[in-house]
């Protein structure tokens, strides 16, 4: 079985790709792709009285900083779940750093839905929704006396050369030949 972890990122790749939905909008379960079993597992419940703003996922085929792949976060009307394929594009950054360094998050608009077909950058969404994604980011790991730190947003061509450089680190790293 193939992981996830090799899924296509489409031939548009970076102005557009496939992402996988580890966790989704609203929840407080935060599940985690097992590439060796091809199942998403609960990693635990946020300790926090909090939920997830936005659909959480990764980039195949990429390898960030944290020896992850890039995370993606999707704004979406409705919840989907774990294991959801969504087209997506990047439209911005959040720069942040947490216990284990750098963590950044890609924000990207989902490709198939007429909502976002004119929203090109994050500058573009709702600033509430970007306040709201700081908020949870900067507090979600607080009761687990873990303080992230917030860094603030970068534009769709600094997502993109991320991606572009997550994904070579991907082609170098031990995933790609699993």
């Amino acid at each position: 079985m193939q992981s996830l972890y090799h899924y296509p990122l489409g031939d548009r790749f970076p102005q557009e790709a496939d992402v996988i939905i580890e966790i989704a909008k609203n929840s407080r379960n935060k599940y985690e792709y097992e590439s060796e079993t091809g199942n998403f597992r609960l990693d635990r419940v946020l300790s926090s009285p909090l939920h997830y703003v936005t659909e959480y996922g990764f980039f195949p085929q990429t390898l960030a900083g944290d020896g992850d792949p890039a995370d993606v976060l999707v704004p979406m009307e409705e919840p989907t779940f774990p294991g959801c394929i969504i087209r997506v594009r990047p439209i911005g950054l959040l720069k942040m750093a947490d216990e284990k360094g750098e963590d950044f998050k890609i924000l990207a608009v989902p490709s198939k839905d007429r909502r976002y077909t004119e929203i090109t950058k994050h500058t573009d969404v709702s600033p509430h929704l970007l306040l709201e994604i700081e908020h949870f980011f900067q507090v979600y790991k607080n009761l687990d006396n873990l303080y992230p730190t917030i860094m603030g947003w970068e534009d769709e061509a600094f997502a993109k050369n991320y991606l572009l450089e997550c994904h070579e680190n991907f082609k170098k790293s031990a995933l790609a030949l699993k």
